[in-house]
């Protein structure tokens, strides 16, 4: 029975359980293993709720992706948490105080691929300073890639905080042109807060709403994908919202707040393409099953592990490359709030209070 205290225990396996999980990624790779590289887009606030409300679910970028997970669990619904669950990748799911209680280096997916040889790379479209996102990824989550994105980009939008948001198709651009030359495989984290809530254009003093920011955002994602095809570079592009922007909000809690970690937020669209291969099939492959970070790093070792890039059409099919990958049920956490799903009802336990249904 959905009692608070068979859900309370229920919990505390699930926490149990993801301790012992861990992405399998190969050991090494051969010389003769295609050389790739590996983009990871975290993008501040989408979800598919957002994107929904938006009408943007049928944008014309979406469609060009060649797996889709329908059903992946951000687990938080702030940011910097988010990117510490997608650098600790590699391993089951942590509660929200576990993300700060110390590092374990077989989670770290960035470093475990640096091992591998993959260079790292960090693009960001603001600065890292607020919140000390640059120093907590580096203390929480080891890592070590420089901020790469330093010059001056035109200027998209403002932050709430006055911070420049800088243009991202000229974000990615640059990081096209800094690395296409490396000889060497490369892993690079891209942070883009241009969808965060309050963002303003520039000499505006009134917050842009959702819609025309995310439109833009998709379309110049469309345009980059064009020039990235064009250029022929075997490439892994993987997006991975943090979480969404809460656009029209439940009956808990209202559009644009996201203090409760509710599963409208926490779902996300998380996308996967591959450049450089020919006659990959038009039809994407959906992720069906409720899925976190480890199927995402379970996804990334699978490609290495059948060396994917090293046939023209796919080492094996894409069908092949998504089966099995491993399921986690769906909790999201902020560090006052838990939501989770157990036996398709939806509670919430706020700070130490008892496990309640939470409202559809």
């Amino acid at each position: 029975p959905a009692t608070s205290e068979t859900i309370a225990k229920w919990y505390s396996a699930f926490l149990d359980y993801e301790k012992e999980r861990v992405a399998v990624l190969p050991a090494g790779l051969n010389a003769k293993d295609t050389p790739f590289d590996i983009v990871i887009m975290n993008v501040c606030s989408l979800s598919n709720d957002d994107l929904e409300a938006a009408e943007l679910q049928n944008h014309p970028v979406l469609s060009r992706f060649n797996i889709r997970f329908d059903h992946f669990n951000s687990a938080t619904s702030y940011s910097g948490p988010a990117t510490l669950r997608l650098l600790n990748a590699a391993c089951g799911q942590p509660s929200h105080d576990g993300l700060y209680e110390g590092r374990r280096s077989e989670c770290e997916i960035m470093n475990r691929l640096d091992q591998l040889g993959f260079k790292q790379h960090m693009f960001l479209d603001h600065a890292g300073k607020y919140d000390n996102y640059i120093e907590t990824m580096r203390e929480k989550a080891g890592l070590t890639a420089p901020l790469e994105s330093t010059g001056r980009y035109p200027v998209r939008y403002v932050g709430f905080d006055d911070e420049p948001i800088a243009d991202t198709l000229s974000l990615l651009r640059d990081w096209h042109k800094k690395t296409r030359r490396e000889k060497e495989r490369s892993v690079t984290l891209f942070n883009l807060i241009a969808l965060h809530d309050g963002n303003r254009l520039p000499r505006q003093s009134h917050w842009e709403a959702f819609k025309p920011r995310a439109q833009i955002m998709l379309d110049d994602l469309n345009k980059f994908f064009d020039e990235l095809q064009r250029s022929g570079r075997k490439v892994m592009f993987v997006v991975v919202p943090e979480h969404g922007a809460a656009v029209r909000g439940d009956r808990v809690q209202a559009p644009r707040l996201r203090d409760i970690p509710s599963m409208r937020i926490t779902e996300v669209p998380v996308l996967v393409k591959f450049f450089g291969l020919k006659d990959l099939p038009k039809d994407q492959i959906h992720v069906v099953g409720t899925t976190s970070y480890l199927a995402l790093s379970t996804l990334i070792g699978k490609t290495l592990e059948s060396n994917y890039f090293s046939a023209e059409t796919g080492a094996v099919t894409l069908e092949e490359l998504v089966k099995d990958l491993p399921e986690t049920n769906p909790v999201s956490e902020n560090a006052q709030s838990v939501v989770l799903t157990y036996k398709d009802r939806d509670y919430i336990r706020q700070k130490d209070e008892n496990w309640v249904v939470y409202p559809k």
